[in-house]
């Protein structure tokens, strides 16, 4: 997926561009974001997807999901030098799939 895709910056409300990376891929209708903490210390980041789904997140490398705030930001704690990879909304889409 990653080497097809598409990429944007994800809209953060905080700005620690030294410290914090997040960053959304999207192909043939499912999206990713990755985040990355590169300090020393935890930072709990505040990002808003800016797709359809994206009031949900579930974690790919464990087992859990975030649910965004009413405003559609997700506050997320990234422990030092830790990182989270989260695959957008649901896998509804799929029985909505047609075949080409």
């Amino acid at each position: 997926m990653l080497g097809r895709s598409t990429s944007s910056a994800v809209n953060r409300t905080a700005q620690r561009a030294d410290k914090e990376y997040a960053l959304r891929y999207d192909w043939r209708g499912n999206s990713l974001i990755v985040m990355h903490n590169f300090d020393e210390k935890p930072h709990e980041i505040r990002i808003k997807p800016g797709i359809e789904g994206g009031e949900r997140l579930v974690n790919l490398l464990v087992e859990n999901q975030s649910e965004a705030d009413k405003g559609g930001t997700h506050r997320l704690a990234l422990e030092a030098y830790g990182y989270r990879w989260f695959r957008i909304g649901s896998l509804n889409h799929i029985l909505r799939r047609t075949r080409v």
